[in-house]
């Protein structure tokens, strides 16, 4: 009767530790596959299928081909009351298609004040144009919000950067655009160049990482 149940006993010990083992090794390929996959999206950049790529333009200033940028005026004063734009545009890049931008967002200083940009959309459009809009908050020498509307056609100046205002291509943007001001707001416009567009990790992409790197303990080969 002891026989028998030693010879039970070791069986079953037997088991678990196939379990164990094959656990281990299930955990160790999955790790091995998260780990390189999230190395691969971080170092190179390439995105899941299933995301869009998020990443920022970065505000640019200068002039050419008879237009002059970043900044922002009141309509029908050619100086800028927010002059010298500087920040980052937070954004969404869709390439399928058209390219768009989706979930605008981003802090923009100047000398005079601080623009706030709340949220927003740009799109391509079949004409070659961008459309879209800016949602704002200003402070300094203005305080009021609303929204900046751009339309699909040249507005201006074909020979300035990216081809003058409005586009949008994968090397940037250049728009030239106004508010529809109500009793208590502004007549504004804005001029605005965004460019060296550059992506940040996803959220997946991190995951994918973080799950290689907390498994790497056990990646170890054991000792001879």
């Amino acid at each position: 009767m002891l026989e028998l149940f030693q010879s039970f006993k070791k069986e079953n010990q037997i088991d678990l530790e196939r379990t164990h083992k094959g656990r281990i090794m299930l955990m160790k390929h999955y790790s091995r596959l998260g780990l390189l996959l999230g190395i691969l999206f971080f170092v190179t950049g390439i995105q899941p299928l299933w995301a869009d790529t998020t990443g920022y333009f970065e505000i640019q200033n200068g002039s050419g081909g008879g237009f002059r940028y970043s900044g922002i005026h009141k309509i029908g004063e050619s100086s800028f009351t927010y002059s010298l734009l500087s920040g980052r545009l937070n954004v969404d890049l869709n390439t399928v298609g058209l390219i768009s931008l989706t979930n605008i967002t981003g802090t923009l200083t100047a000398s005079q004040g601080t623009i706030e940009i709340t949220g927003g959309e740009l799109s391509e459009q079949s004409n070659g144009f961008a459309s879209g809009f800016l949602d704002y908050t200003l402070t300094g020498a203005l305080t009021e919000s609303g929204t900046f509307n751009f339309l699909d056609k040249q507005e201006c100046c074909s020979n300035a950067i990216n081809d003058g205002p409005n586009h949008l291509t994968l090397n940037g943007f250049t728009l030239w655009g106004g508010n529809i001001p109500n009793q208590s707001q502004t007549a504004l416009g804005i001029d605005l160049v965004g460019g060296n567009y550059t992506t940040t990790p996803e959220p997946s992409t991190m995951l994918l990482l973080g799950t290689g790197l907390l498994a790497l303990p056990f990646m170890r080969k054991k000792k001879r």
